[in-house]
């Protein structure tokens, strides 16, 4: 028998989790910061997101600038396996080419299946304007 708990009703106390079919959910990620602590505590979030929402209804998309970058570089140690793992469940990482350019990084230094965007930021924009829930990590 339910129990009414938390986690039974999609982790939100007090609200209603009957829909009319699958929920899907949009977000777009902005790491700006860099450091193996910040990129640790983005990656983990991504996880428990995708583990909570549901990684079949949840789309994620991951926009890398400035002292971010480095999350998607191959050069970078600890975080291009958990990037790679995140990609193969279907969430998008990009590099602002802006940055890229800044920091003379070219498109062979990403990690494999890293896109780009022209600019991060006017990516960021866009996607609010279309309705994507936006987190910075």
């Amino acid at each position: 028998m339910p129990d009414g708990s938390a986690s039974e009703r999609g982790g939100v106390t007090g609200l209603s989790t009957d829909v009319d079919g699958p929920v899907t959910h949009h977000v777009v990620w902005q790491v700006a910061d860099g450091g193996a602590n910040t990129f640790d505590r983005v990656l983990r979030n991504i996880d428990n997101v995708l583990a909570d929402l549901g990684a079949e209804t949840t789309s994620i998309e991951v926009v890398t600038h400035g002292a971010g970058l480095p999350l998607v570089l191959q050069a970078t140690p600890g975080s291009g396996e958990h990037v790679t793992s995140l990609m193969e469940h279907g969430v998008a990482f990009s590099a602002c080419e802006n940055t890229m350019a800044r920091q003379q990084v070219d498109a062979g230094q990403l990690l494999p299946g890293v896109g780009t965007v022209t600019s991060g930021i006017a990516a960021i924009v866009r996607r609010q304007e279309q309705g994507w829930s936006y987190l910075h990590g």
